[in-house]
C-alpha cells in the first residue's frame, strides 16, 4: 500500500469497476478528456475517492504509464 491506495500485479486486485475504484483505463480516459488542467483534475479525482476511503487499482507500470502520458500531454500543450 503506497499513500493509501493498493498497488498489485494481481489481476484480481484490480477489476474493473469493483467498487467504485479507479482502474487504469478510468485513470486513462479521464487524462485523455481533460484539458490543459489534466494534472488537476486527474488529481483532484484521485484525493476525492481516498477522501471516501476507495482505492487505487493499478499496477506501478499501469501508474508509470499514466504518469508518462501525463507528462508528454502537459509538455505539448505548452
Amino acid at each position: 500500500i503506497i499513500d493509501g491506495y493498493i498497488r498489485s500485479d494481481d489481476p484480481t486486485i484490480r477489476q474493473v469497476g469493483a467498487g467504485g475504484q479507479l482502474t487504469y483505463n478510468q485513470a486513462m480516459q479521464l487524462a485523455k478528456d481533460s484539458s490543459k488542467n489534466v494534472v488537476t483534475n486527474l488529481a483532484f479525482k484521485l484525493a476525492e475517492m481516498k477522501h471516501h476511503g476507495q482505492l487505487l487499482r493499478m499496477t506501478p507500470q499501469e501508474s508509470d504509464k499514466i504518469a508518462v502520458y501525463l507528462y508528454q500531454k502537459f509538455e505539448n500543450d505548452d
